[in-house]
């Protein structure tokens, strides 16, 4: 008869979920950069860590999806897989692969449109450059010549207004409530999200030309 100290353990396998945590330093982050006097400051923390929130939590739903279709090492790697994809296109494919082809985002709608201007932002936050811009350039009378600078063009990378702070946060909140209907089960169609209609296509039989040689 075996003894209980000679079996082996079995092993657990446990995930902590942050998407509160990710929520509330968000929160404050918007709490600051709202503020005009503050927007200069606090402008590329929030959107920088709002557009990682929305990546941590789409990684997030394909590792509970590879993890539900998938089993041994097949669920990493499909979940890696999904993570090689950039941003937007992990937010644009995501809903119909975890929804079985059942449901899309609506892209017309305010919270796609402004989730990808956010991810846009933080692009130009996080991998700034600042190419040479040629300008005009008029001769003096001393033979030396000025610079015409009225066609320079600052980028506005940095500068914050409310609204599109308030549209940010907005947006972000209904990303958040959009996972917590994934994480439930609750998928369903609403004001960003459509059903997929499936597509009566017509097939057709392709005749290709022979050309004699």
């Amino acid at each position: 008869m075996m003894n209980k100290k000679d079996i082996a353990p079995k092993k657990v396998y446990v995930k902590i979920d942050n998407s509160e945590r990710y929520l509330k330093v968000a929160k404050e982050l918007y709490d600051k950069a709202k503020h005009p006097e503050q927007a200069e400051i606090y402008y590329a923390p929030f959107v920088l860590f709002c557009a990682t929130s929305v990546e941590y939590l789409l990684n997030d739903i394909f590792i509970e999806y590879s993890n539900r279709y998938f089993s041994g090492t097949d669920q990493k790697i499909y979940a890696e897989s999904f993570m090689t994809l950039g941003l937007r296109a992990k937010l644009l494919t995501f809903l119909p692969i975890v929804s079985g082809n059942a449901y899309k985002w609506d892209l017309d709608s305010f919270e796609y449109k402004t989730l990808c201007g956010m991810i846009n932002k933080r692009n130009q936050i996080a991998h700034g450059k600042d190419f040479y811009q040629g300008l005009s350039t008029k001769d003096d009378n001393d033979g030396g010549f000025t610079i015409d600078v009225t066609d320079l063009k600052e980028k506005a990378i940095l500068l914050l207004s409310k609204n599109e702070c308030n549209n940010y946060f907005k947006a972000f909140e209904s990303f958040i409530t959009l996972y917590s209907l994934i994480e439930n089960n609750k998928l369903k169609e609403g004001k960003m999200v459509l059903p997929i209609v499936e597509s009566k296509l017509k097939t057709e039989t392709i005749q290709f030309s022979t050309r004699k040689t």
